[in-house]
This record gives C-alpha cells, sequence and structure tokens, in this order.
C-alpha cells in the first residue's frame, strides 16, 4: 500500500485556520480472487474559527508585532553604541594631545634644569661657587631627566590607547608621530555663567534624541502586545471547526488512476462541523507567563526611568564641572605667568648673592607644575565637553552606515539655540 499527502495551513492574524489538503493511497489485496488494484482519494477543505483563546488580534499579532519592536530597538542599541565608541575615540585622542603636551613641558623643565646646571658649574670652575652647589643641581637635573622618561612612557601608552579605542593595528599609519590637532585653549574663555543656563535645554534634548533611551521606550510597547497575548492563555480553548470534502475511488493504479480519481467515483460531497472544548483547571504555565511578562515590563520601564534620571543629573554634572574648570584655567594661567616672572627675579636675586639656589629651584619647579596643570586642564575641558555632548545626544550624526562628526561637534559647546530648533 502507497499513499501520498499534500497539505497546506495557514493562519490569519484573526486567529482563524484554513488547511486544504488531498490524501492519495494505492492498495491491492492479497486475495487470488480479488487483485485488483484501487485508488481511493480523499479531498478536504478545513476552516477552524477559535471562539476562546486565540480568538484576540492584538494577541496573535503579538509575536510578529514585538519581534519588529525588538529589531527597531536593536537598530537603536547599535546607534547608542557607535555614539560610545565615538565618545571614546575622542577622549582617547585628546588624552594623547595631552601627553604630548606633558612630555614638551617635561622637556623644557629639563633644559631649564640643565642650563641651570651649565651656568652654576662655569661659577664653580671658576671659583666663584662652592663646589657643594652641583650636587643639588644634580640631583633636580636627574629628577627632571626620570619625569622625562616618565612622560615619554605616558604617551607611548596614550597613543596605544587611542589605536585600542580605535580599532586600528599597533603598526597602522594612521596614529603615528605626534597629534595633528591639539585642543584649542582660547576655547576655555567662555561665558561660564551662560554655560550654567544649558541645563534644561540639554536635557530636553537628551530626552528626545538619546537613542539608547529611544530604545528602553521602544521596548516598552511590545509589552501592550505581548501582556494581552500571555493573559489570553488563560482563557478556555474553544475552537469551531467546518470541513468540507469528498472521498472517491478508482479501480486501478498509476497516474492515470489518480488523476481520474479525483472526478469518477465520487458518491457525493460530505461537510460536517465539530467544537472542542478544553480547559486545564489550574493553568499554572499560562499564569506564569502572565507574570513573567508583568515582571519584565516593570523591570524595563525602571530601566528607561533610570536612563532618563541619569541623563538630567549627569548633563547637571558635566556643566558645572565645565564651569568650574573655565574657572580654574584663568587661575592657573595667571599662575603661569606669574611664576614665569618670578623665575628671572629668582634667578637675578641669585646672581646678586640675595637669593639662595633652593629658592631657584623651587620657583622653576613650581613654574613647571604650574605648566603641566594648565595642560591637565585643558584636557579636563576637553573630556567634560565630549562627557555632556555624549549625554545630550548631540556628538554629531551618527548612523549605521556612515558618521559626520564636525569640529565644533569635538571643541565648542552645544548651541542652545541650534538645539531648540
Amino acid at each position: 500500500m502507497f499513499s501520498h499527502n499534500l497539505g497546506y495551513e495557514r493562519l490569519y492574524r484573526s486567529g482563524t485556520t484554513i488547511s486544504p489538503s488531498i490524501a492519495v493511497s494505492t492498495s491491492e489485496s492479497n486475495d487470488p480472487e480479488n487483485r485488483a488494484p484501487r485508488t481511493t482519494e480523499k479531498v478536504q477543505f478545513a476552516i477552524t474559527r477559535p471562539l476562546g483563546r486565540d480568538n484576540n488580534f492584538q494577541a496573535n499579532a503579538a509575536a510578529e508585532k514585538s519581534s519588529k519592536i525588538e529589531l527597531e530597538s536593536a537598530s537603536l542599541d547599535s546607534l547608542y553604541t557607535i555614539s560610545q565608541t565615538v565618545h571614546d575615540v575622542i577622549q582617547s585622542y585628546w588624552s594623547y594631545a595631552y601627553s604630548y603636551k606633558a612630555l614638551k613641558v617635561a622637556e623644557e623643565s629639563k633644559i631649564r634644569s640643565e642650563k641651570l646646571y651649565n651656568d652654576t658649574k662655569i661659577l664653580v670652575e671658576n671659583d666663584e661657587l662652592a663646589a657643594s652647589e652641583l650636587d643639588q643641581l644634580a640631583a633636580n637635573l636627574n629628577q627632571k631627566i626620570a619625569d622625562c622618561e616618565k612622560a615619554s612612557q605616558a604617551l607611548l601608552k596614550a597613543r596605544n590607547d587611542l589605536k585600542v579605542a580605535a580599532g586600528v593595528p599597533k603598526d597602522s599609519p594612521l596614529i603615528s608621530g605626534p597629534p595633528a590637532d591639539f585642543f584649542p585653549a582660547d576655547r576655555l574663555a567662555g561665558d561660564s555663567s551662560e554655560t550654567a543656563l544649558m541645563s534644561e535645554t540639554l536635557t530636553a534634548f537628551a530626552m528626545a534624541n538619546r537613542k539608547d533611551y529611544a530604545a528602553a521606550q521602544k521596548r516598552l510597547e511590545s509589552f501592550k502586545f505581548t501582556i494581552p497575548a500571555a493573559k489570553d492563555a488563560l482563557r478556555p480553548q474553544a475552537d469551531l471547526q467546518i470541513t468540507a470534502g469528498y472521498n472517491s475511488r478508482k479501480d486501478d493504479k498509476g497516474a492515470a488512476a489518480i488523476i481520474s480519481s479525483m472526478h469518477e467515483g465520487v458518491p457525493g460531497a460530505n461537510i460536517s462541523a465539530t467544537v472542542s472544548y478544553s480547559f486545564p483547571p489550574g493553568n499554572r504555565s499560562a499564569r506564569a507567563a502572565v507574570i513573567k511578562q508583568e515582571e519584565q515590563f516593570v523591570q524595563a520601564k525602571i530601566k528607561a526611568e533610570e536612563i532618563s534620571r541619569k541623563i538630567g543629573i549627569n548633563i547637571e554634572t558635566r556643566i558645572s564641572a565645565i564651569v568650574s574648570i573655565i574657572g580654574r584655567y584663568r587661575r592657573t594661567l595667571e599662575s603661569c605667568r606669574l611664576y614665569a616672572k618670578a623665575l628671572e627675579n629668582e634667578k637675578e636675586k641669585h646672581r646678586m648673592g640675595v637669593s639662595t639656589l633652593l629658592d631657584v629651584l623651587n620657583t622653576e619647579d613650581s613654574l613647571g607644575q604650574s605648566e603641566l596643570s594648565l595642560e591637565s586642564i585643558v584636557l579636563e575641558y576637553a573630556n567634560a565637553l565630549a562627557d555632556l555632548r555624549h549625554e545630550a545626544g548631540c556628538m554629531g550624526r551618527l548612523g549605521t552606515s556612515e558618521c559626520e562628526i564636525k569640529m565644533d561637534d569635538l571643541i565648542a559647546l552645544p548651541e542652545v539655540k541650534n538645539l531648540e530648533k
């Protein structure tokens, strides 16, 4: 006996299922008196309509809708990841630029120490100063050389950190030699009072443009479908099935018999209707699914609220940091000017014999530390600016296929009038 079955089933969002089918079988009897082959065929068309569970358009479309929402959310997550990567690369580059300048500051300090040592050595050789004066200068010079070595190692580390952040190999020609650009220090001369008023505007802009917040909000939408779908499973299963079809027979076998059996030997059509009903008393799995969906909704809502809360707090913190940095930069810049002037005065006083060599060394060290602090403050400002733009979601135009970041996105504060448009 041979049999073949061909069927098709389609489920609509209304819950209705249609399922046409054809079943063909060929058999031969072992009875010597009746060995004629026989081909039978059964054609059937069934419609199943749910009356209880699954009779809900929204619940039936839950899987499709939630999958689409998750795809959109994943795309937003990708955009936020790109924004984080760009932010990390920018900060790594500014650290690299700072390390380069810190090395130059250390080298200039070493040059000043060498000059002081050589000038004093000439005076010792001319018996104008005691030879013991050179000991302290030699110790100071060795310290400056050690500072240069430390700064050189920090520069190498900063360069490699930039390569890691940018995703380039260690021998990449893209990151070699000195930095191409440095953060313009004159940008720190901005109006700190105007900067302090940006918080509300930037927070509102971030709420509308931060991709991670948009993804969190988007995922909340999926629960409009998944929770009703889970609750729908609590209902009893009641289905109405209407079946129509016919049976036919042909006393033969082969392809011709199969074709002819479709219209020969048909006694008549048949139709039937059945109603099935089932309901598990406990239905614990369905109840557990509802609880799971509701708990996941609560967690997703908390996550969205947490992102929103952090955005406001972090933007306020970044703006406060920028205002503080601007003030410290101005004071440190004035300190550098005064220390440079004080160093010249101490050298002149030392030549006149009214100041000690230790006073000269201390002033020179203070000048070097002040210059290094000035560069450190510029780095702080550059990083705080990158943090602020990242938190506000205005780090240029970012996409999955291409990104556009202008120079002002790296060195300038966001313009409130542009954000309010």
